[in-house]
This record gives C-alpha cells, sequence and structure tokens, in this order.
C-alpha cells in the first residue's frame, strides 16, 4: 500500500511538473512574439514587415531559450518579393555579429565577437529539397517564408544559415499553417491517463511504470503530418510538430556536435526526440472579433528536445520509474528516470 502511494506521489508529480513545462514552451514562445512587435513598434517600423530586423534578437531569443529550454529559436518572416528581399537580407545581415556580441556577454567563454565580420549574402532565397535535406535556389514566384534571425548564433561551420524558405519543408508549412487556422479557438483537456504496473524482483526490485498523454492531436489534416498540442485548456495559436531526428541535426549544425552533447549529458544521447513548437508573429495588438490578434507577418519556431523536461524531477534514491512520452502522431518514447537522472529504454 505504501509503495502504491510513493508510486502515485511521484508519478502525479512527474506529469505536474511536465505539464508546467509545456505551458511554459508557449508562455515563452508568446512573449518573444509580443517583443518582435513591440520592437517594431518602438522603432515605428511596424509598418515595414516583413523588411524589419531584429538586431538584439539574441537578447531575447537568450530569455526564451532559458525559460523554456529551447535549442534553437528561429525567426522567419512572411514576404512574396525576392529582389527587395535580397537587399533587406544584405542590408540587415550585420545582425549575426550583434547577436555574437550579446552571445559572449550573456554566455561568456566562447569568445564568438572575434570571429570575421559577416560577409556580403548571396543573392538567393533557398528552398529545401525534402528527399535530400539539401538546398536550390528558389526562382518561383509566390509568397516564402525566409529564415531570418538564428539563436544562438550559427557556428561559421554552417555554411547556409538565412535565406532558408522554411516553408519549402512541409513539417514547416503543416505547424505555420496550422496556427493560422486554429487561431482564435481553444482545446479543452481530456483526461490524463496514468497506470502503475508493480513487480518484483527476487523480492526486492520494485519496477514502477508511469504512462501519461500530456500532448494529444489538434490537426491531422494538412499534408501527411499530424500536429501535436499540449492538452491543457489553452487558446490555440501555436503548436507542436511531430518528433523528427532532422530538427536534432539541425541543432547539430548550428551549434556544434560537441556543445549539443553537451545538452545531453545527462541523458546519453543528443538525438532522442526533438520537436519545433511554432508560433505566429503579429504585425501588431489588434484584435478581431474572436478576440485573436489580427494579421500574422511572420513565425517562430522553436527546437525542443523532451528528454530535457524529465531530467531533475526526482530525488536523489527514487530510481526505477518509467515514463512514456506518447503523442497522438503515433509516436512514443520510453524513459527511465534514476533519482535526477533520465536515459532512454530501448523498446
Amino acid at each position: 500500500m505504501l509503495l502504491c502511494l510513493q508510486f502515485e506521489l511521484f508519478s502525479s508529480s512527474i506529469e505536474a511538473t511536465f505539464k508546467f513545462q509545456v505551458e511554459s514552451i508557449f508562455t515563452a514562445n508568446r512573449a518573444l512574439s509580443r517583443a518582435i512587435t513591440s520592437s517594431a513598434f518602438a522603432l515605428e517600423m511596424n509598418f515595414a514587415f516583413p523588411l524589419f530586423s531584429v538586431p538584439a534578437f539574441e537578447s531575447l531569443a537568450y530569455e526564451a531559450r532559458l525559460q523554456a529550454g529551447f535549442e534553437v529559436v528561429m525567426y522567419a518572416p512572411i514576404s512574396n518579393q525576392l529582389e527587395s528581399w535580397y537587399e533587406f537580407a544584405n542590408e540587415s545581415r550585420g545582425w549575426l555579429d550583434t547577436s555574437k556580441y550579446l552571445y559572449d556577454n550573456l554566455q561568456p567563454g566562447e569568445n564568438r565577437s572575434a570571429e570575421p565580420p559577416v560577409g556580403p549574402l548571396p543573392s538567393t532565397v533557398w528552398d529545401i529539397d525534402e528527399e535530400t535535406d539539401g538546398f536550390y535556389p528558389r526562382t518561383k514566384g509566390g509568397f516564402f517564408v525566409p529564415l531570418l534571425h538564428v539563436s544562438p548564433p550559427p557556428v561559421p561551420e554552417l555554411p547556409i544559415y538565412q535565406n532558408i524558405n522554411l516553408f519549402s519543408s512541409s513539417i514547416y508549412s503543416d505547424v505555420g499553417t496550422a496556427t493560422i487556422k486554429l487561431k482564435g479557438t481553444y482545446l479543452f483537456a481530456n483526461a490524463t491517463r496514468r497506470s502503475a504496473r508493480l513487480s518484483w524482483t527476487d523480492g526486492a526490485t520494485t519496477n514502477m511504470a508511469v504512462q501519461t498523454n500530456c500532448i494529444r492531436t489538434i490537426l491531422n489534416t494538412l499534408s501527411h503530418h499530424s500536429l501535436c498540442f499540449t492538452s491543457l485548456a489553452s487558446p490555440i495559436d501555436a503548436v507542436f510538430s511531430p518528433f523528427d531526428d532532422k530538427f536534432a541535426t539541425y541543432v547539430d549544425s548550428v551549434v556544434g556536435q560537441e556543445r549539443h552533447s553537451l545538452m545531453h549529458e545527462d541523458t546519453g544521447s543528443h538525438m532522442l526526440p526533438h520537436s519545433i513548437a511554432a508560433q505566429p508573429v503579429y504585425k501588431n495588438f489588434e484584435r478581431r472579433l474572436d478576440g485573436s490578434l489580427d494579421t500574422v507577418i511572420g513565425y517562430l519556431f522553436s527546437v525542443i528536445s523532451w528528454d530535457t523536461y524529465l531530467d531533475n524531477l526526482l530525488p536523489q534514491g527514487i530510481n526505477g520509474i518509467v515514463a512514456v512520452l506518447r503523442n497522438s502522431c503515433n509516436q512514443s518514447y520510453t524513459f527511465e528516470i534514476n533519482g535526477q537522472e533520465v536515459s532512454e529504454m530501448q523498446e
């Protein structure tokens, strides 16, 4: 009986903390979105969207990364004029030098500001080849969503870090489009499922398992991807993507594989489940009749690694709790939590 009560206590604690972390993801993304809109207003530049750069992006995004545990944060405005974008991107390319200076002050130790200044960018917007994960120059017209800012500042070894049309990737396009389709609607919580299995080995070892359904599908009609969202009651203007190893590989390219591995030294692998959280950025703070914000001028895409939200959850000495991270996109990962450490269990 005591073991069951202890298990209930710890499993409930895991669920509550995990839900809080999920809410923190959305809170941090919304705050960063508002900060970009406010920056444009402060400089009386909101009329210039999408041709508006945020020189202090690293300072703003650093706070979001710290609060929500984002590994990489991207900002990509919506544009439809290639030539004007080429000119703007080159004129504003100094944002990366500013980001390196801010990064050194916020996270001293790497001396990024000593790197050579950013040179001229090619007059190219890159589309993504989803079969090879390579890039090719965009030649067709129509709207595109070019990557403008990245936090933390990309390492010099990354040859293409800007002007990538993120909507040429179906997964970015799906989650971005979903945020527009779902604006102003609400999703209410389903009952969270939790089950405990107690078994004995050699009369001494207790195996405990907790299954949580903290993430659930809200939309699965766009392209071939499902879209996942927290089960907490919340106004919808942001969604998760499914788990995808490509996001872990992208973090490798931005921060370097060694640094990415250090982010996961407690879990042993930097290739555990990653997703992106998509958040619209608005031109102003005017609201529609349904209460939602009006004109979307761009997106924030934040890369998250789910194992980090299971780390440091339990006191030392509480071992053997198995947590199943499951979304309704038919994906699941199983982790074993031993005190403050978490590791993936092979199915």
